[in-house]
């Protein structure tokens, strides 16, 4: 490692895009947002070699960071057993997605087909299934850019990453702009979608326990409160996430909030 100096002209505060040069760099920022120059620490190839980014992007704005593990909940916890986008093969995104520091909403889908048998295997599979008619153009497909929700719930508890950079994200308690929700609001927030049809069909007990430590997870990180957990239906008219789960987000944010607290 090495370090660069960069003057505070030289910074820019993040209001979009993607952090996938960050992931690769240290970036330990020293000193105060009022000062003129900033040290973070590089990779020495950047010196030397012609892969560097073009820009590196800092967010000096706050220097407060959310209590993540506030009355002993971590989400780190959750956040660690997620199946990253890596794992199960997604396509790259053919744009970049806004970064949200303060979503407000946690928003819950279903994936409305019949569950898979579950396991590991079969999360991959349906995981990429759903990209794959996200991003497949109409008629066949939805023809957006990437996945829509931001992370999944599959019928055996096992959770994933979905559109790209969710994960990193989340970690860092921002949310990436996702395509789930139908309205701006709803998009700039977490969306979550639970593998199975939901109309009148109960979830089983793991699933549900695995919904309620992704929604604790998000409400802890990003800082939104339980109560703001919606469904898709209460933002554009639709059936989603179905009428059993819907019926049942009151009890999704009293637990949610029974576990933030404990």
């Amino acid at each position: 490692m090495s370090w660069l100096k960069m003057t505070s002209e030289s910074l820019f505060l993040m209001k979009g895009g993607t952090n996938e040069f960050l992931d690769k760099v240290d970036l330990n920022v020293h000193g105060e947002v009022s000062k003129e120059e900033f040290e973070i620490t590089v990779p020495t190839g950047w010196l030397t070699e012609r892969n560097a980014p073009r820009m590196v992007v800092i967010d000096v704005g706050s220097t407060e960071k959310p209590n993540k593990t506030k009355a002993g909940f971590d989400p780190d916890n959750v956040f660690k057993v997620i199946i990253d986008r890596s794992a199960w093969g997604a396509d790259a995104p053919t744009s970049r997605f806004e970064i949200v520091d303060r979503p407000t909403y946690i928003v819950i889908h279903h994936t409305a087909g019949s569950p898979s048998s579950g396991g590991v295997g079969a999360a991959k599979v349906v995981a990429k299934r759903i990209q794959d008619f996200h991003m497949n153009p109409e008629p066949l497909g939805r023809g957006w850019s990437d996945i829509g929700y931001n992370f999944l719930n599959m019928v055996d508890g096992t959770l994933v990453e979905g559109r790209n950079g969710s994960l990193a994200e989340a970690i860092r308690s921002n949310s990436v702009r996702g395509a789930h929700a139908g309205t701006d609001n709803g998009n700039r927030s977490p969306g979550v979608s639970s593998e199975g049809n939901f109309m009148t069909t109960p979830m089983n007990s793991t699933q549900w326990s695995s919904l309620v430590n992704m929604c604790a997870a998000l409400c802890q990180s990003c800082n939104i409160d339980p109560a703001m957990i919606r469904g898709h239906r209460d933002f554009v008219p639709n059936s989603c996430p179905g009428t059993w789960l819907y019926n049942k987000l009151p009890q999704l944010i009293k637990e949610v909030a029974l576990k933030l607290a404990s």
